[in-house]
């Protein structure tokens, strides 16, 4: 994973673990390289992290998946002041809640058969009716839109961050998880942020296990 601006490890703040990531709204971000792991295609999918926002002003992206223009057909999750968005390209499909600074939230946003949902501490938000083939590959940047100089970006701390693909996770209301997650072979990108206080390494924790059998 790559770093832009200054973002780091805060042990300050953390919803589990040792830390979270800092990030000040003036050009930071963690992205990670272009995948297949984030290509959804039309298939099933979730991202989802704890937020803790440092502000509640203008627009600040969660995730941005478009690569290159703001009308990509890809997903991004971000707050415009105090409510909570996902949109394709630049149009907003779903939006609600109110959320205030210095506070930790689940924010979710999941496709399952072609229904999306976006979810915040659990509580359904809305739902989109979503046929988007979301290609094969695409980038992930976590805390600012996608320009080489970034910006709208988040002004707070961001942890637990977990990307799925081929899982939707969440169907209905949930309450969300009170400890880390662990991976599954679903799991393409899992960030605890643990570390030391300052730290600019960002380590992926996700991958699963499976077993191969011969028949014959």
């Amino acid at each position: 994973l790559t770093r832009f601006g200054d973002s780091q490890l805060d042990t300050a703040q953390k919803k589990f673990g040792t830390a979270s990531i800092l990030l000040d709204g003036t050009e930071d971000n963690v992205k990670v390289p272009t995948s297949d792991d984030f290509g959804f295609g039309s298939a099933n999918f979730c991202l989802e992290a704890f937020i803790r926002p440092a502000s509640v002003t203008g627009t600040q992206r969660i995730f941005d998946l478009r690569d290159g223009s703001a009308t990509d057909t890809a997903p991004t999750m971000y707050l415009d002041g105090t409510t909570l968005h996902y949109a394709v390209g630049n149009t907003s499909q779903i939006n609600g809640g109110t959320l205030a600074t210095n506070t930790w939230y689940h924010v979710a946003v999941a496709r399952s058969g072609g229904t999306t949902r976006l979810f915040l501490d659990g509580t359904q938000l809305g739902t989109y009716t979503d046929a988007n083939n979301y290609e094969v590959t695409k980038p992930l940047i976590i805390g600012s839109n996608f320009a080489a100089s970034p910006v709208e970006a988040f002004n707070g701390h961001i942890d637990e961050v977990r990307v799925s693909k081929a899982s939707a996770r969440f169907t209905a209301g949930f309450t969300p998880t009170t400890s880390e997650y662990s991976s599954d072979l679903n799991t393409v990108l899992l960030l605890h942020a643990n570390g030391t206080d300052g730290s600019t390494t960002f380590t992926d924790v996700s991958g699963g296990t499976s077993d191969i059998r011969s028949s014959g």
